[in-house]
């Protein structure tokens, strides 16, 4: 973290409205993979998750993302 940013690195592949998150083992926590369905909404990138094992990367329900 870097000035309260949290940086995470991994890989990340898109189909469709779908996007599969999976961080690097290097960043310490599961490197399992995480499918979330996501879109653009008022300017805001949201993401909502569909099946997810990694309990520190999913959130309990959609979250909104704003570009600073």
């Amino acid at each position: 973290m870097v000035d309260g940013i949290v940086d995470i690195h991994g890989k990340y592949w898109v189909d469709g409205q779908q996007i599969t998150f999976q961080n690097n083992k290097e960043c310490g926590c599961c490197n399992d993979k995480g499918l979330y369905k996501f879109g653009i909404e008022n300017e805001q990138l949201w993401v909502d998750p569909i099946e997810d094992n990694c309990k520190l990367r999913k959130p309990p329900h959609k979250v909104y993302f704003t570009k600073s």
